[in-house]
């Protein structure tokens, strides 16, 4: 094997970029492990050159990317959507497990926390669009969810609260293209679907990212109001209209990963199915719960009475 200083891999790397993007043109027929691949690789390189602790490389990387990468990653998601977003999802097909903590043994906390960095090296080139970042979110957020003890939540803290936080993220998107993946969850839809939604609204409240008042008052509303059309039909026995939102299922199902044995032999315990009955009482309490920490950490005074701006806007 030839010893390479990383000054020449770094040059290697670039020049294997400047090829990709100049030759490879993925067409219809394109195999969609060999265009996974690519772009798994180009994702990481992405991760990898986000910083650089030389003026002169960083200036020619930033160049690279701008003047070429970012406008070849474009035409590729607009000509192989699903392929493009399999490649940012936090279990990927087992094609696109190419890299960085791909090639570690390491825990499912390790492992998001490394794929959330590596989608959030892509923000700034603003490759992640509003269509994107719906459809991976919710896979993100319920892999959180599933996969995150407790106790080691706080290590996706800052990396969520960048993404999250109106004023903090970089995504340039306004509060409610931010949000929308979760407030779609809350229209004509299941309380299942709800729960979910939920669940990942106690996550952020938990991590202390806010969720301004307004957003969340809509949200359950919009709830709420989805469980009682659910009623009323019931009662007049009509056929529920179907919801073109079904709950994100999130699993580790690959055949090859770097999880840790310890981690990878647990096996999780499959939960009882609910009543519908049931899963209304959990989204009313899960609410509450989640309205009151949210005003808790906003600031807002308790125990004001119903004659507040708060009380109006609810």
């Amino acid at each position: 094997s030839i010893n390479l200083s990383v000054e020449e891999r770094q040059l290697m790397g670039r020049f294997g970029v400047w090829l990709l993007v100049g030759l490879c043109t993925p067409k219809e027929n394109t195999s969609s492990e060999i265009l996974g691949r690519l772009l798994s690789m180009l994702f990481h390189w992405f991760h990898v050159t986000a910083y650089s602790f030389d003026d002169q490389a960083e200036c020619t990387l930033e160049q690279l990317k701008t003047d070429y990468v970012c406008g070849w990653l474009t035409e590729v998601c607009q000509t192989h959507f699903d392929i493009f977003v399999s490649c940012l999802l936090p279990h990927p097909p087992d094609y696109a497990r190419v890299g960085g903590h791909w090639d570690m043994l390491v825990s499912r906390t390790s492992h998001l926390k490394n794929g959330l960095n590596r989608l959030f090296s892509l923000v700034p080139y603003e490759v992640i669009t509003t269509e994107i970042w719906d459809y991976v979110m919710p896979h993100w957020l319920e892999a959180i969810v599933k996969d995150v003890p407790e106790k080691e939540l706080p290590e996706l803290k800052l990396l969520l609260s960048k993404m999250l936080d109106p004023e903090m993220s970089p995504l340039g998107f306004e509060v409610k293209k931010l949000f929308h993946f979760i407030s779609v969850r809350f229209k004509q839809t299941t309380p299942k679907v709800m729960e979910q939604a939920l669940n990942w609204l106690q996550i952020l409240t938990i991590l202390d990212i806010v969720i301004h008042r307004h957003l969340l008052f809509t949200f359950f509303e919009d709830g709420i109001n989805s469980m009682k059309e659910g009623e009323i039909k019931e009662k007049d026995k009509e056929v529920p209209r179907k919801s073109c939102i079904s709950p994100v299922v999130e699993d580790e199902s690959g055949h090859t990963s770097g999880i840790s044995d310890d981690e990878g032999q647990t096996s999780r315990k499959s939960k009882r199915q609910h009543s519908d009955g049931e899963l209304k009482l959990s989204c009313c309490v899960l609410m509450l719960d989640i309205v009151l920490k949210q005003m808790e950490k906003q600031g807002v005074e308790r125990h004001t009475g119903i004659h507040t701006v708060v009380a109006q806007d609810a």
